[in-house]
């Protein structure tokens, strides 16, 4: 496993999973268990009711630990530089390498554009994109686009907006009729 990709992925992954799955956790400790039992008890089934009232909920803790790892993850030359070898190297590597030993520090930097260049792209499609969105707190649900004051087709009923402000609204969702 050594010297092969695999083995350069399974070793990134053991030494990011932490920072993937603490977020999560942190997220879902914070869901209250009367969710899924009101679910539950409006007749979905337990694979509805974690798919459509306890994961919504979890979207942001999702991208955050997948952003945080992705981050964390550019960075990386040492571990591939010794699980890898030399035919297996990250950008940041040759960023380094040209700072450092052959002393082109044009190319370096021009790299490093690249980069940064490339991780802004993929920020601002994150962030226009509906798990951006989640990350920071915007729902997709009209209660929650009213009461953000979003503007939507319909005025939300002022039950569904005093129940969406209230956290509620992946139960809601789940009982609404169209």
């Amino acid at each position: 496993m050594i010297f092969t990709r695999f083995g350069t992925i399974l070793a990134m992954t053991h030494i990011q999973l932490p920072f993937t799955l603490l977020p999560i956790y942190s997220v879902m400790k914070t869901i209250p268990p009367s969710h899924i039992r009101a679910a539950r008890s409006l007749g979905a089934g337990p694979f509805h009711a974690f798919w459509r009232v306890y994961y919504p909920q979890t979207v942001p803790g999702i991208a955050a630990g997948c952003l945080l790892t992705f981050i964390l993850s550019l960075g990386y030359y040492i571990t591939p530089a010794l699980v890898g070898g030399s035919g297996d190297q990250m950008m940041s590597y040759f960023i380094a390498d040209h700072l450092s030993r052959s002393l082109n520090w044009g190319l370096a930097s021009a790299l490093g554009g690249l980069l940064l260049a490339g991780v802004l792209v993929l920020l601002i499609n994150l962030t226009r994109s509906s798990l951006g969105r989640a990350l920071v707190g915007v729902r997709d649900s009209e209660a929650a686009a009213y009461a953000l004051g979003l503007p939507v087709a319909v005025d939300p009923d002022p039950r569904l907006l005093a129940e969406a402000t209230a956290r509620a609204w992946p139960v809601l969702r789940l009982v609404r009729t169209p």
